[in-house]
């Protein structure tokens, strides 16, 4: 292909001149997404051939029903399609020159001044559509799935069969399994997931909003959270972030729950949040109040005898997604023989890594002692069947605390981890046995006193201020539900 190179940035104007050519958008994450779904708004949908990308490692087969190809393989069928290069603007260069080097050919650049306003465009055309007053949209860890708090607050709707209509965004059709009868969902980025987003009333989330989402005039925007102890610092309290762009960012939300009222504190503080601010805890932690079968389903799904005890290792993420696992070299059949000993009981290990580390290579099977339940959706039915959990930051700590069982922690790497991401309060006045080396995490096992870590449980969660009392997802729907009656009468 013989054909002149050139690249401009994509302007909303340059669309006219490609409305009868085909196109090829390079790239697969999110500037790409948001560009195809701006293009079916535009009813241009159809002229996109393929997604290109480097290469194939890690992407899927296709998206949005056009393969995703490796563009050094595209066929001379595509040699005439003019390319739409949607990526971050510090992988712009690369792209290009690989572009250049390629296909050559037509290329325009879509990046983060196109991203700004793409998402602003698809939001003043869905503005045109009505709102529905009695719709509620979830958009829980970017689709995710049904899990943490924004699963308990949907629960509790369907249960008191409150006269609601339920969206729930997914990134794939794998995260919609599972979900039960009574809630409608979207595939995020779509056209139909934008249109969604934007005639729902309530929209409730449990992490960061999609970072190309408006809100609607009248929406009501509730931020559940997913951490609630003062372990690691968020938002402003981060070093180096800007605090005006986190007050501009939280200002999206009317509304955020919490499980403590140090937490509280972190809203007003680290996120510079002026709002309303609910303190009757996290719906998710309800289960630990009540009646559940949780370990019985667990041990079901792992074939976990009744009669052994459960040792859940569940270690938070770190930035350095490859050179985690380093820090989680514990010894499955030490550990389960000193808790045995210990506790007087046979035990199984079952461990869980982020979701941030499930497409690494390194996590199936990484403990062959273990049972690997890393894709389990609901982390809190897991911590409601384990006797003993294992971890090093993560703020599932509070949550199992509510149930006055036994945490340990393995801090590796606590120098290097607090430097980089700092705590509210110091480790020294957290109230679990810690220890820095597998040696130590066996000694602290060995040592535990019951009676100890139950008094300094009990008055760790009296510092913080917990909240929780089993009845958290009915106050939210509570609120949810005025909320709809207001704006009804309104």
């Amino acid at each position: 292909m013989n054909i002149d190179y050139k690249a401009v940035y994509l302007k909303p104007e340059d669309l006219d001149g490609l409305r009868h050519r085909e196109i090829i958008i390079f790239g697969a994450g999110t500037y790409a997404s948001l560009l195809y779904t701006y293009l079916c708004i535009k009813k241009m949908g159809r002229q996109v051939l393929c997604f290109a990308v480097s290469e194939m490692k890690d992407n899927k087969d296709s998206l949005f029903g056009k393969p995703v190809r490796a563009f050094d393989q595209l066929a001379e069928d595509g040699s005439g399609a003019v390319i739409l290069a949607a990526v971050s603007g510090k992988y712009a260069e690369e792209v290009l020159a690989k572009i250049r080097q390629g296909n050559g050919g037509e290329c325009w650049l879509f990046s983060q001044e196109g991203a700004t306003w793409a998402a602003r465009e698809i939001f003043q055309a869905c503005q045109r559509l009505p709102m529905k007053g009695n719709k509620l949209f979830f958009y829980c860890y970017e689709g995710m799935g049904y899990r943490c708090n924004c699963k308990y607050i949907a629960q509790m709707l369907l249960d008191r069969r409150c006269p609601v209509e339920l969206v729930w965004a997914i990134s794939s059709e794998e995260d919609g399994a599972g979900m039960p009868g009574g809630i409608r969902t979207v595939l995020a980025g779509t056209e139909e997931y934008y249109r969604e987003l934007y005639t729902s009333a309530v929209v409730i989330e449990n992490d960061g909003k999609d970072p190309f989402a408006y809100k609607r005039p009248g929406q009501y925007c509730i931020n559940t959270w997913h951490g609630y102890g003062p372990f690691k610092k968020v938002g402003g309290a981060l070093p180096g972030s800007d605090r005006e762009k986190t007050r501009e960012y939280y200002s999206y939300y009317d509304l955020f729950l919490t499980a403590s009222r140090f937490y509280s504190k972190v809203y007003r503080k680290s996120f510079c949040f002026d709002g309303e601010i609910l303190e009757r805890g996290a719906p998710r932690n309800d289960l630990f109040f009540r009646e559940n079968h949780a370990g019985e389903k667990i041990r079901a799904m792992y074939g976990i005898p009744p009669d052994k005890g459960i040792v859940l290792l569940a270690p938070t993420y770190r930035r350095d997604k490859a050179g985690a696992f380093d820090q989680y070299d514990v010894d499955p059949g030490r550990v389960l023989d000193c808790v045995g000993k210990k506790f007087r009981k046979e035990y199984v290990m079952v461990y869980r890594f982020h979701h941030q580390l499930y497409a690494s290579d390194r996590r199936s099977g990484y403990y062959k002692e273990g049972i690997d339940a890393t894709l389990y959706p609901d982390i809190q039915e897991l911590l409601a069947a384990a006797d003993v959990v294992i971890t090093d930051y993560s703020s599932l700590m509070w949550d199992f605390s509510l149930q006055r069982r036994p945490v340990f922690l393995y801090q590796k790497d606590l120098e290097e981890y607090a430097g980089r991401r700092g705590f509210y309060a110091p480790v020294s006045q957290w109230p679990y046995p810690r220890a820095r080396t597998e040696q130590e995490l066996l000694e602290v096992i060995r040592r535990f006193d019951p009676e100890t870590y139950a008094a300094q449980l009990d008055r760790f969660l009296e510092r913080y201020g917990s909240c929780d009392d089993g009845h958290a997802a009915e106050a939210v729907v509570e609120r949810i539900m005025d909320r709809i009656k207001e704006q009804r009468n309104g």
